[in-house]
């Protein structure tokens, strides 16, 4: 579901693949990923599942502007992930940014959070992101390497992440590769 350390295996047509990336420039961080399908998709719930993952990121980014609270976003992610059938993994969120990878907030839910009441501030940096299911709701850590983190079922999961600002009216995305509408 999340980080993984390379190994041995290699990526066999139809795997979903997620790619997330955090890099610091000048001391500032950021974050973004993306998930993809290697090649033919094995199932069409596998191209759902990713289509799914990208419109809630772009339904939770709608609620990001100055004066909301932290929770709407992911509010937002749950309500489109729900309607479509999937679910979010409750253990995985977005965060701010800044000097460090994970700043204030400490945690952006995929799910509408009542602890998470903080208003989003002009010129604040976050992580917004999306973790979505085809069934868990939590993922656990590989015993062994300590870093990977897995769902219990082998259900399968798709992220997509933008580093953005928060403007008084809006956002601007920090992670957006030039001349592209999305990723």
């Amino acid at each position: 579901a999340a980080h993984g350390i390379p190994g041995k295996y290699v990526i066999q047509e139809g795997d979903i693949v997620n790619v997330d990336v955090s890099a610091v420039k000048n001391g500032y961080y950021s974050d973004t990923g993306k998930t993809v399908i290697a090649g033919e998709a094995k199932r069409p719930e596998d191209i759902r599942l990713v289509e799914v993952s990208l419109t809630a990121l772009e339904k939770g980014l709608e609620k990001v502007k100055a004066g909301t609270k932290v929770n709407q976003i992911g509010k937002a992610i749950y309500a489109e992930t729900r309607k479509s059938g999937f679910t979010v993994i409750r253990n995985l969120a977005g965060h701010g940014l800044g000097k460090t990878l994970h700043g204030e907030p400490e945690s952006i839910s995929n799910y509408f959070n009542r602890e998470e009441n903080d208003l989003l501030k002009e010129g604040q940096v976050i992580a917004v992101e999306t973790f979505i299911s085809t069934g868990d709701e939590f993922c656990i850590e590989d015993e062994r390497d300590g870093w990977t983190l897995y769902t219990p079922n082998r259900s399968l999961v798709s992220q997509f992440e933008h580093t953005v600002v928060v403007l008084k009216d809006g956002y601007e995305i920090l992670t957006k590769v030039e001349g592209k509408e999305s990723f």
